[in-house]
């Protein structure tokens, strides 16, 4: 197998790797979130079964300004159904920081449409990800999940 990617777009995420250390435009979100299941619906008495939980959100970030909410429901980014954390992750790769798109959220019940912007994500971001994504290469495949019950408010 072969792949390919247009030699305008790896310039230019070189060239913002080289001054900034880290891609600049890519979309962040700014919210902590989670795939709901079947499972957790029936356990949490959620009203969809799937869709991705939005377990928190950060303090003046895109999700706050946008007027995302803890405890909505995300199931839908602009024409695309979003019925698992996978699906939003897809569904906004090809957006940059700045993009506004239309989301559809499940808030207690009720659904509901937002305009989404957003922001650009944080370079400590950037750096957290990277060295959870070496830990859990270095560890094998071993989550561990500490807390308790993350659906109550």
């Amino acid at each position: 197998l072969g792949f390919a990617i247009p030699i305008n777009d790896v310039y230019a995420m070189v060239k913002d790797i080289m001054e900034n250390g880290y891609v600049t435009d890519k979309a962040y979100l700014g919210i902590t979130g989670g795939s709901v299941t079947q499972q957790l619906q029936m356990q949490y008495n959620l009203p969809v079964s799937s869709g991705v939980y939005v377990y928190s959100i950060e303090q003046n970030g895109a999700a706050a300004k946008s007027g995302l909410q803890a405890g909505d429901i995300i199931t839908k980014l602009d024409d695309k159904d979003i019925t698992s954390m996978t699906d939003l992750m897809i569904a906004k790769k090809p957006c940059k920081a700045g993009d506004t798109v239309k989301m559809t959220v499940n808030r207690s019940g009720s659904e509901t449409t937002l305009d989404f912007t957003f922001g650009t994500q944080p370079k400590e971001e950037t750096q957290q990800q990277q060295d959870a994504t070496t830990s859990a290469t270095n560890n094998s495949g071993n989550y561990y999940y500490y807390g308790g019950n993350p659906f109550s408010r």
